[in-house]
């Protein structure tokens, strides 16, 4: 897992959609998790993907709940 720009280790991840999901889960080690939150916090674009992605989560796990409710 390579973090960058922000935090001047080089370029941001191309797959920071699935690190923020592996984060949200709490599936991250110490220090990846360490450097994830250091690079997110100072850069905006990958703040924005991060913000989208839990939003995604968070509405994806109400709509299954729903489904779930309504026993379809």
């Amino acid at each position: 897992m390579s973090f960058s720009h922000a935090d001047g280790l080089g370029a941001c991840p191309a797959n920071v959609c699935d690190i923020a999901e592996e984060y949200y889960f709490g599936r991250l080690s110490e220090d990846q998790r360490s450097r994830f939150e250091r690079h997110f916090l100072l850069c905006p674009s990958c703040a924005s993907l991060v913000e989208e992605t839990f939003e995604f989560i968070q509405a994806f796990r109400l709509a299954a709940r729903e489904v779930e409710r309504s026993g379809a």
